[in-house]
């Protein structure tokens, strides 16, 4: 498969195909969950949505999520995208929440067959990248964003949330941070002084936004980094481990099974034995 800056997150947006189970977070993307295949629980906010094959699953920006997937043939296609890749127009969609979750396949929603066109058009270009399959899926985002505007029922969120999405902002700084340099050595102190913050008030605000100590999110986003260069490139483990700022075989290990529930090799192990002729 051809390997693609998309791999290593210097695009504006991320795009995955999740077999596993992945712990409780947040972030001020939106997210989308269309079910290739298999089962899954989806927890948002608390509450528990199941998905099949063809379910079709909204997350709003700042809520609290959890993967559980039941099964080992299971395939989620998951996309995010916020202000990084809608600019200015993403805080007008992010300080709404989506009034229905979850479209089953069976479900009467005249807009369900709109977006799975352009989802099954991102699997194809994800699963089986070619030149120029950044620029495609991009295109196909835009698509995506244009008919959740258009058709997706949509609420105005909580105060509570709101003012999180303001302090969000306030720390969006030390993110572009995480993206840009996730393969260093970034320290606490460091991501503080990033965004003018003593110690102690960054730890409790960036715990009060997302949930998760710095630590926890900065190697979230490395094993999610891991996870596209095991999917597409013929890099070793070490090598990947290395790559994403975890030379230690061991660590990387431990932290990769902790968010996946697999071990590295067993994970890509499973990526290539996905089918791809059933969605197209």
């Amino acid at each position: 498969m051809e390997y693609q800056k998309l791999l290593l997150g210097e695009t504006p947006y991320f795009v995955s195909c999740v077999p596993a189970s992945y712990p409780a977070h947040c972030h001020n993307e939106i997210e989308l969950m269309y079910c290739m295949r298999g089962k899954a629980r989806i927890i948002i906010e608390g509450e528990t949505y199941p998905l099949e094959a063809g379910s079709i699953l909204f997350i709003s920006s700042l809520a609290m999520h959890q993967t559980i997937v039941e099964g080992e043939d299971v395939s989620i296609l998951v996309l995010e995208f916020g202000s990084q890749f809608l600019g200015a127009e993403f805080q007008s969609i992010a300080t709404q929440k989506f009034s229905k979750c979850l479209i089953q396949p069976t479900d009467p929603c005249d807009y369900r067959n709109r977006l799975e066109k352009p989802l099954k058009r991102i699997y194809k270009e994800f699963i089986t990248p070619t030149k120029g399959s950044h620029w495609a899926i991009q295109g196909f985002l835009f698509e995506i964003f244009a008919m959740i505007v258009r058709y997706v029922p949509m609420e105005p969120q909580s105060a509570q949330k709101i003012k999180s999405l303001d302090k969000y902002l306030k720390i969006e700084k030390v993110f572009d941070l995480v993206q840009n340099e996730y393969h260093q050595d970034i320290t606490l102190e460091r991501a503080a002084s990033y965004v003018g913050y003593d110690l102690r008030a960054f730890c409790r605000l960036f715990k009060n936004i997302t949930n998760m100590t710095f630590h926890d999110y900065l190697n979230c986003h490395r094993i999610n980094i891991a996870i596209r260069l095991l999917e597409h490139s013929a890099y070793s483990i070490g090598e990947v481990g290395e790559m994403v700022g975890i030379p230690i075989a061991k660590s990387f290990s431990r932290l990769f099974r902790k968010y996946t529930g697999m071990s590295p090799s067993e994970y890509r192990e499973f990526f290539y034995k996905i089918p791809t002729s059933k969605t197209h």
